[in-house]
């Protein structure tokens, strides 16, 4: 998905960052266990300065892998971790 490639690349104007919050919010709504979106929007969320709104996001992400929900995502868990105690 390149949404989740370039939010991993920074250097993105707001207005692309939220609309990458846009599309990563029905993402992670149609799937919720998809745990690399979980991170993406975990991600551009905190780049807007929405911290609150990016712990219960991040925090989802690692409870879908925890609870073996997840196909997959594991790897995922350290960085969503460190994320959230940056908060």
């Amino acid at each position: 998905m390149g949404v989740l490639r370039s939010l991993g690349e920074g250097g993105h104007a707001s207005a692309s960052v939220e609309e990458a919050v846009e599309h990563l919010t029905v993402a992670t709504q149609l799937d919720p266990t998809h745990v690399a979106s979980h991170l993406a929007l975990g991600r551009a969320l905190i780049r807007l300065g929405r911290n609150a709104e990016a712990k219960p996001v991040l925090t989802a992400g690692i409870e879908a892998v925890r609870s073996g929900r997840s196909n997959g995502g594991k790897d995922l868990v350290p960085e969503m971790q460190e994320l959230l105690r940056s908060l």
